[in-house]
Order: structure tokens, then sequence, then C-alpha cells
């Protein structure tokens, strides 16, 4: 029971970061609507609306960890990665779609209505089923890093600098409650130190992005076209993270289980 209990809060985890990157995509449909700022504000309302997981999550984590119930696996990592890379790599190949449904909603917000009308409307519900449809032909395209063609070589290495730093704060990001659930493995007599760790693996991420990845943003807000190639090609770099990330991880687990 405990494993099943184990596969279940690794994967509410999991389902968290994948929230959390389809945060981003509200600022590309905010382009789309016609409204910047309102993709930025829907970003917010539903970083804070995707916390409810964690009200699932948390909990059973720590109660795991108190009953001595957190034991890992290589099966309980390579479930966790593949979750957490095939829904971030599902949210690049069905990009277009997901960008039309947040659009839709922040069009119907912005004519006078409230956010949760938004988002509880029978159309949003069916386009919502709809991204599940799979594609008649995947386009591996979609994966391939490239330059932008309108700015300068310098501009181009400068831009591409901030995605990969930014990028990288998500190892620790993507890894740490896998990393947590080892540490716990190894010292099982102090759970609740270990999980108080997850606000180090974290805070790099953060930090990052409010500090410095935000506001070299605001500055190039009125190139439109710049702008959607950041956020997409953010989204290319964030899959490809969590595949290293899953490659260190297992390093981590060979050498210290």
């Amino acid at each position: 029971m405990n494993e099943i209990l184990l596969n279940i809060s690794l994967l509410l985890s999991a389902l968290l970061l994948i929230l959390e990157n389809i945060g981003f995509l509200f600022r590309l449909s905010g382009l789309k609507a016609g409204n910047l700022l309102a993709g930025y504000t829907f970003q917010n309302t539903w970083a804070y609306s995707s916390r409810f997981t964690n009200l699932l999550f948390a909990p059973l984590f720590a109660y795991l960890g108190d009953i001595g119930g957190i034991d890992i696996k290589f099966f309980n990592i390579i479930l966790y990665f593949s979750f957490l890379s095939f829904f971030l790599f599902y949210s690049i190949i069905k990009q277009k779609q997901i960008i039309n449904l947040l659009s839709e909603i922040i069009v119907f917000q912005q004519k006078g209505n409230s956010v949760i009308s938004a988002f509880l409307r029978w159309s949003v519900f069916k386009n919502f089923l709809k991204v599940f449809i799979p594609p008649k032909r995947i386009n591996l395209n979609l994966l391939s890093i490239k330059k932008f063609r309108y700015i300068s070589n310098s501009e181009n290495s400068k831009v591409r600098k901030v995605l990969l730093n930014y990028a990288l704060t998500h190892i620790p990001f993507y890894g740490c409650w896998i990393f947590i659930a080892i540490l716990i493995t190894i010292y099982s007599s102090r759970p609740s130190f270990m999980i108080s760790l997850s606000t180090y693996f974290t805070v790099f991420s953060s930090i990052f992005f409010s500090l410095y990845f935000d506001p070299f943003l605001s500055r190039l807000h009125k190139n439109k076209e710049l702008t959607i190639y950041i956020y997409q090609t953010l989204q290319v770099y964030k899959f490809f993270i969590s595949i290293i990330t899953f490659i260190i991880v297992c390093i981590f687990f060979k050498i210290v289980k």
C-alpha cells in the first residue's frame, strides 16, 4: 500500500510542475488575445489554483515520511520522470491548441466576466478534452532550438544564454522531491528535516526568475515575435532539462543507494 501511495504522491508533485509549465503558456495566450498583461495575471491565478494539487501531495508525502513508508526504487524514479517528460513534450506538440484554449479563457474574462466563469464553461471543457486527442503526426521539428532571425548573432547568443541559465535552474527544481525521497530512504529517521530541504532545491529557480528572467523579458515586451520565440524555446529547454535531470538523479541514486 505504501508503494502505491508513494507513486501517487510523486505523480502529484510532477503534476504540480506540469501545471506550472502550462502557466507560462498563459503569457503566450495573452499575446494572442492582444493583452500581455492579462496573460501575466492569469499565469499568477493559474499558479495559485494549481497549488491545490499541493494540498494533496504535501500531507501524503509527509505522512509516508513519518511512518517510514518512503523506500524509493528505480521504478519510482522512472515513473515520475516518464510522467513529467511526457507531458512537457505533449505541451510542446499541442502548444497551438493549448494556447487557443487559454486565449479563449482570457478573451471571455476580459469582456467583464469573472475568472471562475471564464474557466467553467462548456466550450472550454470541450476544447480541453480536444487537447488530449493525439495528433495524427508528430512534428519533431518543434523540438529543435533555432536562432531568432530578426536580431543580431550577439543578441541571439544573449537570449539563448538567459534561456539556458533559467532552464538549468530547473534541474534541482524538477529533481527536488525525488532527491528528497532518496535522502529519506537513506536517512529514514529524519524525514522532517529532509522535507524541509525542498526550499533549497527550488530557491535557485525562483531567484533567477524574479531577479533576472522576468526583468530581461520586460525589456522586450514591444517585440512580440521575439517574446513568442523566447517562451516557445523555453518549453523545449524545459523538456530536455527534465531528461538531463533524470540522468543526474539515476547517477546519484546509483552512487548513494
